[in-house]
């Protein structure tokens, strides 16, 4: 019985990483590739469902390769590090709501 659970359970899981990694490949094309619109991400979710799939799955060696789904789903490893890169390139040049961007816009007060 417990064999039958892992399956389904691996199933469930994986087909849980499957449609986020969808939606957040989806999410990223609209965003950053063709830049319209203002959707979001999973962030997480999908990796971790299907990092957990990898483990639960009664397959011998496949617990090996639990960080793969954390790799291949945007809203992941990818997602959290282009975000940081992001941030970090927005606020290294001036873009962001930082002190060096409040500095350049500040008005002297009228006399």
């Amino acid at each position: 019985m417990i064999w039958y659970t892992r399956w389904v359970l691996s199933v469930v899981l994986t087909s849980i990483f499957v449609w986020l990694a969808i939606m957040n490949a989806a999410v990223f094309w609209v965003r950053y590739v063709r830049r319209s619109g203002r959707s979001s991400w999973i962030a997480l979710v999908g990796g971790i469902a299907g990092a957990i799939a990898s483990v639960v799955i009664p397959l011998p060696g496949f617990v090996r390769w639990w960080w793969v789904p954390l790799v291949l789903d945007v809203g992941s490893l990818p997602g959290i590090v282009f975000t940081i890169v992001w941030h970090l390139h927005r606020w290294l040049h001036g873009h962001g709501t930082g002190s060096r961007a409040r500095d350049r816009n500040v008005r002297p007060p009228p006399a």
